[in-house]
């Protein structure tokens, strides 16, 4: 009876060894999914800025850009009517990250690009363009082209950079600040 006992406590002891290994690995993955970060933000997120603390911005949707194999993405953060686009680039395996605003530049953006603008007392000049394919994921405000061509520029001896989109005859310009990742607290709801 003792060798019959004995066999069972073992089969006992593996089994919950075996059943907690099993529920660490799935609280783990658990966790994993939950926890939001800059490359697995979801619509409905909460997004906040501690350069802008009075602002909750929700995540309303995402364009993934694809251009010769380099694909980066831009996430539209909405406040009310403080509409926000969060640029997320891997750029030599760290986040670069942009804040972006739309901004009237005062003239009209048509035909030739130019290699530099004037804009707020500030001189941008281009420092790459192209044309990529766009996929849009929830709201996107008025886009609706699979495509755009785009100019973007950084501030000659500064950080901000400027931005020009065109998609299909509609022109945006937007007006960027870098963003470091810990400056965003990120709340999944």
């Amino acid at each position: 009876m003792s060798t019959l006992f004995a066999i069972v406590v073992v089969l006992v002891a593996v089994a919950a060894v075996v059943y907690a290994i099993w529920a660490a690995q799935r609280k783990r993955a658990g966790e994993a999914g939950g926890r939001r970060t800059l490359t697995n933000l979801r619509v409905g997120d909460i997004v906040r800025y501690r350069m802008m603390p009075e602002c909750n911005f929700t995540v309303s949707g995402f364009i993934d850009y694809r251009e010769n194999g380099y694909t980066w993405r831009e996430v539209r953060l909405v406040d009310g009517k403080t509409v926000r686009w969060l640029g997320i680039e891997e750029e030599d395996f760290e986040l670069e990250l942009v804040l972006w605003r739309e901004v009237d530049l005062g003239f009209s953006v048509s035909g030739r690009i130019p290699a530099e603008l004037q804009f707020g007392g500030h001189t941008y000049r281009q420092e790459e363009n192209g044309r990529a394919e766009a996929v849009l994921r929830g709201q996107t405000g008025n886009r609706q082209q699979l495509e755009c061509s785009y100019w973007d520029y950084k501030e000659v001896g500064g950080e901000r950079l400027l931005s020009i989109e065109q998609w299909g005859s509609d022109f945006e310009v937007s007006l960027g600040d870098r963003v470091r990742p810990g400056e965003l607290d990120i709340f999944a709801p």
